[in-house]
């Protein structure tokens, strides 16, 4: 009888043991299939966004190519612009700097003036002893800003 428990153990034994092997035969052979499928999959996604990126690519030189394209336009009808406008006031620019010249003398002489003034009052705050150092920088500081 003994020898029979000890059969029927080790039968018993042998049986788990074989699906203990088979159990991990299945598993291992799940995770082999899970990762081949997961490659597959990796490969057509990298497959697809491959293809797309050259898409986009395309559709975003297409476009450079008309923002290039209209820029040039632009900067034509600009060059004909400014042809046309030099071509119209030519005549009128040596106008504009005998304008701009006839001010210049007037505005001179207004300085040269003003500046006759303020030494005159200067000259009249300094003989009453009053502080004239500011008045002195202040008017220092004008020919400066008229100079320029």
């Amino acid at each position: 009888m003994d020898e029979k428990k000890r059969m029927d153990k080790d039968a018993t034994r042998r049986r788990f043991e074989g699906e203990m092997l088979k159990s991990r035969q299945a598993q291992i052979e799940r995770k082999k299939s899970d990762r081949e499928r997961e490659k597959s999959e990796d490969a057509e996604t990298a497959k697809f966004l491959g293809e797309w990126c050259k898409v986009l690519d395309t559709q975003e030189q297409e476009e450079l190519e008309l923002k290039h394209a209209a820029a040039r336009k632009l900067a034509g009808e600009h060059k004909k612009m400014v042809d046309n406008q030099r071509g119209k006031h030519g005549g009128d620019k040596k106008g504009e700097e005998a304008v701009a010249l006839r001010a210049k003398k007037a505005m001179e002489a207004d300085t040269v003036e003003f500046h006759n003034y303020a030494e005159s009052v200067i000259r009249g705050y300094s003989e009453e002893g009053k502080n004239v150092i500011p008045l002195i920088k202040e008017l220092r500081e004008f020919r400066k800003r008229v100079l320029e």
